[in-house]
């Protein structure tokens, strides 16, 4: 089966090429990203000098490829904004990293060639195809359209364990500890890199299905009721045993009704920045998360505060080693920033996205991270008014962001990349600074073009 993953990795951006021949382009760079992120197994190809080939390398290869063969006038109708500056430093950091440890120029231009691949490719992509009202309508509905098309899958490794990948790949790439969750209860996985990025898909479903349902943008989807969806998808979390997926999913419900109910756009404001608030506070404050050890042992269960306890025991040993040493940069790649034994023995547990950044790129690099998570989402509560939150033109905007903010909170406890979100990052950022529109006006009735 080794085959079927090389040749599917491989041949994914031919594939690409003949969508952005057969669809509209904006259609081609959904399928194109969607169906890798979903259905391609999470395998790599090495090559020498080069970062491991794996479906995210494919997709965005094959989407670049696409847009400069098929859609090339569309590029030359970008121009840089500065929301942008944040994800350039973020990638670049990569090389800065290797370069300020010694690791030679070849090392940073692998750093940076990744960097490149999984996050500015489709932060630019974002930016150029679905910035407009209607361009995040469209990818907000089509997140909607794939996590339905996901359930099935879904539904049968809930049933059945978590088999699929195996049973078409010929292996499994999770451990079953990672799968099962004991009393015949098990965490599907399908073709995703875990359990735990498969619930926060399904959650981003249901979200961008309630926001598109209360903006009366899209009452119904494929002939459904869109608050339906977002219900089911509710549901599917629950089954897949993933507490934080529900929690977020049911926390951002929240905030949105609340927002609506007060008019106070600093609502989602306040949402994302707990995430800045609290690796910052970690990091350069030293301050350590007790309170919420304790409410958790206290509310849900002392397992889970034990497994939270330990998380945050592992995070505090990598803090201190960058910052004593390496509080710039830090230590670049090859696990140089983990922890080791004295045996030389790996004692490192890093399964949150900020502190693997932290450890390989510093400071530079956590706050230029958080940057592109949260400061578009900061761009949206400035340009639309919460009275224009039910308006269509906005709704799909709003759904985007909820889906951002709910990566946003998935990165301090995992390290669940997925690229559709790094569209959505760039689709809002790109509206916050679009040259054609205004800062929605009091009425919240439209949106306005500038110069009118």
């Amino acid at each position: 089966m080794a085959g079927l993953v090389t040749a599917s990795l491989l041949a994914w951006p031919v594939l690409c090429l003949m969508f952005f021949l057969l669809l509209r382009a904006r259609t081609a760079v959904v399928v194109s990203v969607f169906f890798a992120v979903l259905f391609l197994p999470m395998g790599s190809i090495e090559f020498s000098g080069f970062v491991n080939f794996n479906k995210y390398n494919s997709a965005s290869l094959g989407v670049l490829l696409g847009v400069v063969l098929f859609d090339s006038m569309r590029i030359m109708t970008f121009r840089l904004k500065w929301i942008d500056a944040p994800i350039i430093i973020y990638a670049c950091s990569a090389f800065m990293s290797s370069i300020s440890n010694g690791l030679g120029v070849y090392d940073g231009i692998s750093g940076l060639q990744n960097n490149f691949m999984i996050w500015m490719v489709p932060y630019f992509v974002g930016r150029i195809y679905f910035s407009t009202p209607e361009g995040m309508r469209f990818l907000a509905k089509s997140i909607v359209i794939w996590v339905l098309v996901y359930l099935p899958f879904v539904a049968y490794e809930i049933r059945m364990s978590p088999q699929l990948h195996r049973m078409l790949y010929g292996y499994s790439p999770l451990g079953w500890s990672q799968l099962s969750r004991g009393s015949g209860a098990y965490r599907p996985a399908v073709f995703m890199q875990h359990g735990l990025m498969v619930s926060l898909w399904i959650t981003s479903g249901g979200l961008a299905a309630f926001c598109l349902w209360q903006g009366k943008a899209r009452r119904q989807i494929a002939g459904v009721p869109a608050i339906l969806i977002a219900a089911t998808d509710a549901l599917f979390v629950f089954l897949s045993n993933s507490f934080g997926s529900l929690l977020i999913l049911l926390g951002l419900v929240a905030s949105v009704l609340l927002g609506r109910a007060t008019r106070w756009t600093m609502v989602l404001v306040l949402v994302v920045s707990v995430v800045p608030t609290y690796t910052l506070a970690r990091v350069i404050l030293s301050w350590e998360p007790t309170v919420f050890v304790e409410g958790v042992d206290k509310y849900v269960s002392t397992a889970r505060a034990s497994s939270f306890q330990f998380r945050v025991d592992n995070e505090r040993l990598m803090i201190d080693k960058t910052m004593g040493s390496r509080p710039l940069l830090g230590y670049g790649g090859w696990g140089r920033g983990r922890i080791y034994s004295e045996s030389g023995r790996d004692l490192s547990i890093t399964d949150s996205y900020w502190i693997i950044v932290l450890s390989s790129q510093g400071l530079l690099g956590l706050v230029a991270f958080l940057a592109v998570l949260v400061v578009p989402v900061y761009g949206f509560a400035y340009r639309v008014r919460v009275r224009c939150w039910r308006e269509p033109w906005a709704a799909g905007g709003l759904a985007l962001v909820t889906v951002i903010i709910a990566f946003t909170f998935d990165s301090i406890s995992n390290a669940m990349f997925n690229p559709i979100y790094v569209l959505a990052i760039g689709a809002v950022a790109g509206f916050v600074v679009h040259p054609s529109w205004q800062k929605a006006n009091s009425k919240g009735r439209t949106l306005r073009r500038s110069g009118r």
